[in-house]
């Protein structure tokens, strides 16, 4: 069995959960044992995953896992369940919300799922939690339900609303997992234990990081011993896989720059993760780079003393490579496409310079911008630019869209002005849709999916004006934008599954060198 260690799958997925989401889906399709594994709790977890095709037994969350909730028959429970005391008065704020009072004091409020939330329809006044006050309206109890309609979770807190105590639940009702928290040496409230019923079993444990790592190893009993971890998720998952106990294949996967001077990758400071990773080399089985520059130079920063094994974190289906090409006539004109989350690593804001550029000569050409919003402050600071550039109609903020299919086969070209990556799955998902790339020459990534001045520009890291004069050369010119769009469909091929799933088969999954640490 392999394992694709992460946090959790939310609704607006990163880069690296969809990298998981596309590598289960290859897998399964060679029939290779394979399931996500995440570490955090979210009820809503459940509903999120049809949206990127996922069912249940894809996953394995470890509340879920020790809450004995990987499949729930029970059914929702609903406001009219819960027996609230009938002297309470109602009052009903808003359409989710209800709330309870006794002689004009809060003692309830109690939240309903939307109707429909996430493109799941719920039932009609689904219990989603539960707050309880005191007399002094301090609030002392949270219960959290799962979107499947179980009890969940709940919450205490002390009068300064620091929380005393959680416990999670099975579906029946039994205690699962239950955490206890007080004040450290700082007076700041901290976990002072977690105890887990496995098999009729206590056992406690000081943090989450052991109990993750107990977690990974009854998973990888349960394999008898055989199970591959995949961390791709290193803030969360390195350390509890590195905590193990029983011996297994542990694999650390890399989806960004190993320093924290990307331009310096041999010499700059490793950045914690990595340098982790390298304190602990010993311990792990192999690492996974997706360029084969980064496996050179970090094979270089590890003493060789760790195996790095090159293989794109993406890929582009099979089906999708015998396709009709979408003809520039058919697309968007003068419009530019950027895919990235809203963060100042992305440095969306050189776009924006580039546009203001390009729009003295293509007057009408406008930016696209697709990707989640981390940081709102920043987004502000954009609109701000654009604003002040006389852009708010030319630079559009797009909602997230799990699946761009529709909007890659309508744009002619995609920019990248990132200052770091690993690889950028949107430049391969761009080309393997025709469009132009036009990139900063960054580690790592563009070079490797753009043959500059064939099916894209490779510009210098930061120069904005060469990105301006590179757009508007496409802008300008159908015939060379045709071409670079057909050389872009072509490029695209190299990375196709079958050739991806050969070097998973060869690099890991046949590979008996690998060994159990």
């Amino acid at each position: 069995m392999n394992y694709f260690i992460s946090g959790m799958l939310y609704y607006r997925l990163s880069g690296i959960e969809i990298v998981e989401v596309k590598r289960l889906k290859l897998f399964k399709q060679h029939q290779v044992a394979c399931k996500i594994a995440t570490l955090k709790y979210n009820n809503y977890m459940h509903v999120n995953l049809p949206v990127y095709d996922l069912q249940d037994a894809d996953v394995v969350n470890l509340y879920d896992y020790f809450q004995q909730a990987e499949k729930v028959t029970e059914p929702a429970k609903v406001i009219t369940d819960l027996n609230v005391d009938k002297s309470f008065t109602q009052e009903q704020p808003d359409e989710i919300t209800f709330i309870f009072k006794q002689a004009d004091v809060q003692r309830l409020e109690i939240k309903v799922f939307a109707a429909e939330e996430f493109g799941h329809t719920f039932v009609k006044n689904q219990v989603r939690s539960i707050n309880y006050f005191d007399r002094f309206e301090h609030k002392i109890r949270c219960e959290t339900f799962d979107t499947r309609g179980f009890l969940s979770l709940s919450q205490t807190f002390g009068q300064n609303g620091g929380i005393n105590q959680e416990i999670f639940y099975t579906p029946s009702g039994e205690r699962a997992i239950i955490c206890d928290y007080a004040q450290n040496d700082e007076q700041q409230v901290a976990m002072s234990s977690v105890r887990v019923n496995y098999q009729n079993h206590w056992y406690v444990f000081s943090d989450l990081i052991e109990l993750r790592s107990f977690f990974l190893d009854c998973l990888n009993q349960e394999a008898q011993l055989q199970a591959k971890f995949f961390s791709d998720k290193s803030n969360i998952g390195d350390a509890a896989m590195l905590g193990m106990k029983t011996k297994a294949v542990k694999i650390v996967v890399r989806h960004s720059t190993h320093t924290y001077d990307p331009t310096a990758p041999l010499t700059s400071r490793l950045n914690d993760v990595i340098l982790n990773q390298f304190n602990n080399r010993q311990s792990l089985s192999a690492a996974i780079v997706s360029t084969a520059q980064q496996t050179k130079d970090m094979q270089i920063r590890f003493n060789h003393e760790l195996p790095f094994y090159t293989i794109p974190v993406a890929y582009v289906d099979n089906a999708l490579l015998q396709k009709a090409p979408v003809l520039l006539k058919q697309r968007k004109r003068h419009t530019i496409l950027a895919v990235a989350r809203i963060n100042e690593e992305k440095r969306i804001e050189q776009m924006i310079d580039a546009l203001s550029e390009v729009r003295k000569t293509v007057a009408d050409a406008t930016l696209e911008i697709y990707g989640y919003v981390p940081n709102s402050t920043y987004l502000k600071t954009l609109q701000e630019k654009a604003a002040a550039l006389q852009l708010t109609n030319a630079v559009l903020f797009q909602q997230f869209q799990p699946d761009l299919t529709d909007v890659y086969n309508e744009m002619p070209i995609l920019i990248l002005t990132s200052a770091f990556e690993s690889f950028n799955m949107s430049l391969l998902e761009g080309i393997a849709h025709g469009v132009v790339p036009i990139a900063y020459d960054i580690n790592y990534g563009p070079a490797t999916i753009i043959d500059n001045e064939k099916n894209g520009y490779l510009i210098k890291n930061g120069d904005s004006h060469a990105l301006a004069e590179k757009i508007v050369n496409l802008l300008t010119d159908d015939a060379l934008l045709q071409q670079m769009s057909t050389q872009a469909y072509r490029k695209a091929a190299e990375f196709a599954a079958d050739h991806v799933w050969q070097l998973w088969q060869e690099k890991i999954i046949n590979n008996s060198e690998l060994k159990a640490k």
